[in-house]
């Protein structure tokens, strides 16, 4: 549908030059060089791709300006349909695919009647961070169920029926590529991003762990592994794997170590004191030449010259929790004359087997984290399986998205739960985009970042809490799509004469006339429907409770909700109570205001005209009624 407040935009470009559905597919967000000449913030612009395709194949929103020349595009959807090649679009009114240019009349129609056909969008790109927002019971809860799986998989099965959606739902959970979390007001930041946590060892003795937050915990879950080595790797299990250290990775000043060892290809080792060990063949001999007894430092090197074979693999750490390498040993001990490596000049050779873009946790490939000493044989905690498999060209396969579920989302205290990390969730602050951030975090100090395979979806009900309301960070960071009762899934449940969707409109009209629209009921409560007891249930159990909660228990508008101000007293959900006060209390009554008393009629719940009585008759019905009527006469 045409928006009249936006302008639509037909923009070219040559994928010899520029791999836009690429770049947009992985980051969302693009940066684009063009005059402006009218552009405005949320203005539509359709992306043409020059030879060899020749056809509409992006639509994006302009988000951000930057100066005269450069504009930022945001992802919408990708167009797979013949209809919008150039022969279409010209017969339709398009001079030219050259160059940018307004959309308007025939031309705008044309697209925008192509667009609505649901089966040229191919493939829907979900927004990074958007809330279902709606009253309750407008399905809410199975929107998200839908949406997640979307994103997962690509697209939805639409044949497929609730059961089997729930059950693909659950099977992403236990896999970890769904989170689930319902926000409260106790809800903070140690225990969705990181906190400390008291622990007792078999002493009794209290000490302080880092925990990783649910947050934290899927971003790094979510983060791709990139293989450097154009080699596939198959695991030998005559092979030693050995775990090192490659200087302080927690001291910047100490990162030199590990670049050096990725650009040369070696392992350092920090211990020696200069020494050439190339003549040692056991610890007595690196004893003697070291001039002590014993001490770690001679195992070190024992192992880093003897023990090593070739072949063997060697796990870079990052910390006591992430691996930020992996290594094959393909030479032989040597020392290094190189006075910029400090310490750092006892090396071996190896092959980079794996480097990560960014350092990922222990739990991937290992069932136990590292320990603090520079190197040490790790074979037994190695996960081979994993191991292997992330070694191989499998592991090359395209990223997995992540999706982190936020119930309630409204209900949680925002500043205290994200802290300085709401802006990290900014498509355009993700990592790998242009103006990518990360922060230091203030328990385990690592650097962090939001990747942008990582979707958030949050669920708001209004009843709870106006839109209005809602923090001002998030509500500029997500998108919100409204959850409005849906009376077209209703159009075809009857239950003994009663039309529930018609019934179920009239409550709600009324509804937003004495409350508002955020109050309504959603459609979600009479799904399955069958007969007049499941009926009667949902209503003695969940609307007019619901009702009561709305309207503080002010019988007068529940009532008038139910129609039971309009109907014979044995239809009346609520009914007033009929109280002699002259009986019920004695004395003096002239300072005793009366007033209306109210009590539920168990009655009406099982009767269908009870619910007949609450929407309209339409004018058939009506005539008909009359006709009756006169024919009694």
């Amino acid at each position: 549908m045409r928006d009249e407040n936006k302008k639509y935009w037909i923009i070219p470009s040559d994928p010899e030059f520029f791999n836009a559905i690429e770049e947009l597919k992985k980051n969302k967000i693009v940066s684009w060089s063009s005059p402006l000449n009218g552009f405005k913030i949320g203005d539509i612009v359709y992306i043409y791709l020059a030879k060899p395709v020749q056809s509409i194949k992006i639509k994006t929103k302009i988000v951000k300006i930057n100066d005269d020349k450069e504009f930022e595009l945001e992802l919408i959807g990708m167009l797979d349909t013949e209809k919008l090649n150039l022969n279409n679009l010209q017969k339709h009114g398009l001079k030219s695919a050259q160059p940018k240019q307004q959309i308007q009349n025939e031309l705008l129609e044309y697209i925008l009647k192509v667009e609505a056909d649901k089966e040229s969008l191919k493939m829907t790109i979900q927004p990074l961070n958007q809330i279902l927002y709606g009253p309750p019971g407008t399905g809410k809860t199975y929107s998200t169920i839908k949406k997640a799986i979307e994103i997962i998989d690509g697209k939805i099965d639409n044949s497929e029926d609730r059961d089997e959606l729930k059950k693909k739902f659950d099977s992403y959970i236990e896999n970890g590529q769904i989170k689930f979390i319902t926000f409260h007001q106790s809800y903070s930041y140690e225990e969705f991003i990181e906190g400390l946590k008291a622990e007792s060892d078999e002493n009794n003795n209290i000490k302080y762990e880092i925990k990783d937050g649910v947050f934290k915990d899927i971003c790094e879950s979510a983060k791709n592994i990139q293989i450097k080595s154009k080699r596939s790797y198959s695991f030998d299990n005559s092979s030693n794997i050995w775990k090192m250290s490659l200087g302080n990775s927690q001291l910047e000043k100490e990162n030199y170590v590990f670049e050096y060892c990725i650009k040369n290809s070696v392992v350092l080792l920090g211990f020696g004191e200069y020494k050439d060990f190339s003549d040692c063949d056991d610890e007595n001999s690196i004893s003697k030449k070291l001039n002590i007894e014993n001490g770690y430092p001679i195992k070190a090197i024992d192992i880093f010259k003897n023990k090593m074979q070739k072949g063997d693999l060697i796990l870079i750490s990052y910390g006591n929790l992430k691996l930020r390498a992996i290594a094959r040993v393909v030479g032989k001990y040597k020392l290094i004359d190189d006075d910029s490596l400090d310490s750092f000049v006892q090396a071996r050779e190896v092959e980079w087997l794996l480097i990560p873009n960014e350092p990922f946790y222990y739990d991937k490939i290992l069932d136990k984290k590292f320990i603090q000493k520079t190197i040490y044989n790790i074979k037994d905690n190695v996960k081979i399986d994993e191991l292997t498999n992330i070694l191989s060209d499998k592991s090359k396969i395209e990223s997995k998205n992540y999706v982190l579920i936020i119930d309630e989302i409204n209900r949680g205290n925002i500043s205290k739960i994200f802290g300085e990390l709401i802006t990290l969730i900014e498509p355009s602050k993700r990592i790998g985009a242009k103006d990518a951030i990360t922060v230091e975090l203030p328990y385990s100090k690592d650097k962090f970042g939001v990747p942008s395979n990582l979707y958030i979806i949050g669920t708001m009900n209004t009843a709870d809490r106006s839109i209005a309301l809602m923090d001002m960070a998030l509500r500029r960071r997500f998108d919100f799509i409204e959850m409005m009762p849906d009376y077209s899934l209703l159009k075809d449940i009857v239950v003994d004469g009663i039309e529930i969707a018609k019934m179920l409109k009239a409550i709600n009209e009324r509804v937003d006339a004495l409350y508002d629209r955020d109050h309504m009921i959603g459609h979600a409560y009479f799904i399955g429907v069958k007969n007049i007891d499941e009926l009667s249930d949902v209503f003695r159990n969940r609307i007019v409770p619901l009702l009561c909660e709305y309207f503080y228990d002010d019988w007068e508008k529940i009532r008038a909700v139910l129609a039971d101000d309009q109907k014979p007293q044995n239809q009346q959900f609520i009914k007033e109570k009929d109280i002699d006060f002259e009986k019920l209390f004695s004395g003096n009554l002239e300072d005793i205001a009366e007033k209306n008393l109210y009590e539920i009629n168990n009655d009406a719940f099982n009767n269908p005209q009870s619910y007949i009585e609450i929407y309209p008759k339409s004018d058939t019905e009506e005539n008909d009624e009359q006709i009756n009527s006169n024919s009694r006469i």
